[in-house]
């Protein structure tokens, strides 16, 4: 009866490995569809650039597309800023909604949503 109690519970515990393994794999999904700027590990190209600046907390607070551009440059992230606005409009207000643009006087400046 012992032989039979313990085969039981290494069943157990191997199932429940597996039901850890498949909730981790799930969490880990679901947490990069929420599209967060932390979850970046690559920061190569310009999307790179933006979530290292949002990372960094420089859109923390309202800042034009010129500041944006100016900071990037800073840090050795030369592009255009017609490319850099694209990539704010598209890729982090449409697809990851990770920032919002406000407009102040004539002047659009982006912030991260809060």
């Amino acid at each position: 009866m012992d032989d039979d109690v313990k085969k039981a519970m290494e069943e157990m515990d191997s199932r429940l490995r597996e039901v850890e393994k498949f909730i981790a794999k799930s969490k880990d999904t679901a947490h990069r569809k929420e599209g967060k700027a932390e979850d970046a590990e690559d920061y190569g190209g310009l999307k790179g650039g933006i979530n290292s600046i949002i990372k960094d907390g420089f859109i923390n607070t309202p800042r034009s597309r010129d500041e944006i551009h100016t900071e990037l440059a800073r840090l050795g992230y030369h592009y255009s800023r017609a490319a850099m606005q694209t990539a704010l409009n598209r890729d982090f207000m449409k697809k990851k909604r990770l920032i919002t643009r406000i407009k102040e006087g004539k002047i659009y400046k982006y912030v991260v949503k809060k």
